[in-house]
């Protein structure tokens, strides 16, 4: 190797600030021998290489020397080596999450250089799961579950992870998991695959509340027919969805003329059965029977008030109780699958 090299991090591989004992951006203690920090330049890193060799002679079973040779070695490029000697250093100390995050940064480093070898992968998600279990918060170890449910392809996995993976590491960003997320849910859907559409969607709303709700409600929406009324607010926020896309202007126009023509029979009958009437009861009829068929049809069509719908709708209903509805109604769709009739 020519020059001198970039330390970073041994578990997410951020660059390292100068005089400082944890990775700034995980976390993870950059310490590799007890009182000293991983010096910054090349020479330097081969000095602690043999100093942990000389000690590993003296004693092959050192777990200190194994974790800060392994990290140096790692820091020199030498993957495999450092991915033999950490896993030996893991296996004597399994209570070690410095040794454990520092295995599964090696072999993450180790499996993107063949990236198509599942059983790489596999041995990374066992490390993400072996840092959980020593420390369920651990933001290294849920990256590292995402980034294999990824690369793996993992639907089932990245569905389940999503909403942990939003809890413990809410400034992550993970657009690439959104991005799988919606696509997931966006050809499930294509495929008439409805319950599966939805499970994507309510996971992709815990990372992106926007992509994954407006999902969710669009799928409500498209079957409003499915949804019962005893779902109330779900009920509401649909109609009142279609309200504002203006789905119900011809049955308004039509509850008005039906009121104008109620009215006009009664004048009618008013005139023939008590003129004097006639008058007060054709000024009434005309203006309350038309309004009284409004508000019956628009109450039974989009709920109560009728006039009042709120520009969100759906700003109060929880994403777990869209994603219920949804869910249950899916089911109701399957008899209309092509090829499925009768």
């Amino acid at each position: 190797m020519n020059g001198p090299a970039q330390l970073t991090c041994p578990v997410c591989g951020a660059p390292r600030q100068p005089g400082t004992t944890r990775c700034a951006y995980c976390g993870s203690w950059l310490v590799i021998f007890p009182g000293e920090d991983l010096p910054a330049d090349e020479a330097a890193v081969q000095e602690h290489v043999a100093r942990f060799r000389e000690v590993l002679d003296r004693d092959p079973h050192d777990v200190v020397a194994m974790h800060g040779l392994g990290v140096a070695l790692r820091t020199l490029g030498l993957i495999d080596d450092a991915t033999r000697i950490l896993t030996r250093a893991a296996n004597r100390r399994p209570e070690s999450l410095a040794i454990q995050r520092a295995l599964a940064g090696t072999l993450r480093d180790a499996v993107r250089n063949r990236p198509d070898d599942p059983r790489m992968w596999r041995d990374v998600r066992r490390q993400a799961d072996r840092i959980l279990a020593l420390d369920p918060g651990a933001v290294d170890g849920w990256r590292l579950q995402a980034e294999v449910a990824l690369r793996t392809r993992d639907a089932e996995a990245l569905i389940t992870l999503a909403p942990d993976l939003a809890r413990h590491d809410p400034d992550g960003g993970h657009r690439a998991v959104a991005r799988r997320l919606r696509q997931l849910g966006d050809r499930w859907f294509r495929d008439w695959r409805w319950p599966e559409a939805v499970d994507a969607w309510e996971a992709l709303a815990a990372l992106d509340p926007a992509a994954g709700r407006t999902a969710l409600a669009a799928f409500l929406v498209e079957n409003a027919r499915l949804v019962p009324r005893s779902e109330g607010r779900i009920w509401r926020a649909v109609r009142q969805t279609m309200a504002l896309r203006g789905d119900f202007r011809t049955s308004t126009l039509a509850a008005l003329v039906l009121g104008l023509a109620a009215a006009i029979a009664l004048a009618l009958a008013t005139w023939w059965l008590a003129r004097d009437r006639f008058p007060v009861v054709t000024v009434i009829g005309l203006l309350v029977l038309p309004l009284l068929n409004t508000i019956a049809v628009r109450t039974w069509l989009a709920g109560w008030p009728p006039f009042s719908v709120p520009h969100r709708p759906w700003s109060e209903i929880g994403t777990e109780e869209m994603a219920r509805v949804a869910r249950m109604i899916a089911p109701k769709i399957e008899h209309i699958r092509p090829g499925n009739e009768g």
